[in-house]
């Protein structure tokens, strides 16, 4: 253990070395620039995750550059990641070891962490016309997660960098429907408890103006946002009233949003509407936002007395394995994750099992979202069928596909990371609990 332990030591001080360096880093972020492996290149965001504070000014702007082009990397998870790095970097812009500036002496920078994030901002929300479509929707939607990830690390100065993400709300300013879509995508995901009474305000004022627009998304955006400061005392009212005077007959989905909304209770699908919320789910033509308000919908029913579990919990998981957009996979995993404790011993095992099904797709590009949520609901398991589970995925391990073996590994590795969770839900034996926390650690 000790030679392992300075064998690390050895590796990092070695790759430290290479970051401080101009040329060795530059020279790192270009290989990471040629990386097609998206397993490799995600190591090399958790390097300059783990040493960003430690980087000088250029090579922070440097990094920034580099993850600024991941934003349009095919793999979501990898823009996902990406995008909140830039803002955990941007955050602790000045932060990290230099030398002592003497007190006579004038500080002649013009980089600040306010001017870098002007700048995101402002290619985030604008990115380069010459760019494809596809790859500005990408750029933009990752923008909520640069801003948590900054708010995150910026304890004490939220309202200064808020400002200049909210003074994109004013009006005159050169803004479509595309940008407003956007824009209230990132503000449903803000911690409401970061922002300052004038903030919310805005906030409220531009869900007002998009409540009114043509376009379904824009108005299914706003209504998510007004459902975020619905609980706000100074703001309910308002927010209430937008919501009456808002138009829905064009989506079913935003009628049912709209009257859960106003009615404060979670409402009664009929069979046929969740027949057709279920196809919804499954249509490529379905705008994704639609499809996280229906899963919001059959969610809020689940959780109800005289809900069906099961029936919306296969649905569920179905979307984890074969939905053609990373948002919607995550949201129903998620939703998944909720309704775990509602279904009985069998219904979960079942659930489990078809999960389990999934990680044998052919195509990893959708099985690489199935352990995450698979080794959590997992743990909602009796002892016998969690060690049932563990046998099938040791079965697993020993198959000549590359990436099944890899699904079957971060299932364990997320077993293994949220497993102290499990003696609260199921108490065992201290031997039995470590026991088969060391099997989980052998299949590793």
């Amino acid at each position: 253990l000790e030679s392992l332990t300075m064998q690390c030591v050895a590796h990092n001080m070695e790759l430290m070395d290479r970051l401080t360096g101009q040329r060795s880093f530059a020279s790192l972020l270009e290989q990471a620039r040629g990386e097609t492996n998206w397993r490799r290149l995600r190591a090399y965001l958790g390097v300059f995750e783990s040493y960003s504070l430690y980087l000088h000014i250029p090579q922070k702007v440097q990094t920034l550059a580099f993850l600024y082009e991941l934003l349009m990397h095919r793999e979501g998870d990898i823009r996902r990641q990406a995008a909140a790095l830039m803002g955990a970097i941007i955050a602790d812009f000045h932060a990290g070891y230099v030398k002592e500036r003497p007190a006579d002496c004038k500080n002649t920078g013009t980089l600040t962490d306010l001017s870098q994030w002007k700048a995101c901002l402002e290619q985030s929300i604008f990115p380069d016309h010459k760019l494809m479509p596809q790859h500005r929707s990408w750029i933009g939607y990752t923008l909520k997660f640069m801003v948590n990830s900054l708010l995150q690390h910026c304890h004490g100065r939220e309202e200064r960098f808020l400002d200049c993400l909210l003074a994109y709300c004013k009006p005159g300013g050169r803004i479509d429907p595309s940008v407003v879509f956007l824009l209230l995508d990132t503000f449903a995901a803000l911690p409401l408890d970061r922002c300052t009474p004038a903030q919310t305000e805005t906030l409220l004022h531009f869900a007002e103006g998009a409540a009114r627009s043509r376009e379904l998304t824009v108005r299914t955006a706003a209504a998510l946002l007004l459902r975020r400061l619905l609980p706000i005392l100074a703001l309910g009212e308002r927010a209430r009233a937008a919501l009456k005077k808002m138009n829905s007959e064009d989506s079913p989905s935003l009628t049912l949003l709209r009257s859960r909304l106003l009615e404060g209770r979670a409402l009664r699908l009929p069979d046929e509407t969740i027949s057709e919320i279920f196809l919804d789910n499954l249509k490529t033509a379905t705008p994704w936002i639609l499809k996280q308000v229906n899963i919001r919908l059959l969610e809020d029913y689940a959780a109800r007395e005289d809900g069906p579990v099961l029936h919306i919990a296969t649905h569920l998981s179905n979307l984890i394995k074969v939905s053609d957009r990373v948002t919607v996979r995550h949201s129903a995993g998620l939703a998944l994750l909720e309704l775990a404790p509602l279904l009985s011993v069998d219904q979960r095992n079942e659930i489990a099992v078809e999960l389990c099904r999934g990680l044998e797709l052919g195509q990893q590009e959708f099985t690489k979202y199935i352990p995450d949520y698979l080794g959590r609901f997992a743990l909602w398991l009796p002892p016998e069928q969690l060690d049932e589970l563990l046998r099938s995925l040791e079965g697993t391990l020993s198959s000549s596909e590359g990436h099944i073996v890899a699904s079957a590994l971060d299932t364990a590795a997320v077993l293994l990371e949220d497993y102290t969770a499990y003696r609260d839900r199921f108490p065992e034996s201290e031997s039995v609990y470590r026991g088969r926390a060391r099997r989980l650690l052998g299949m590793l």
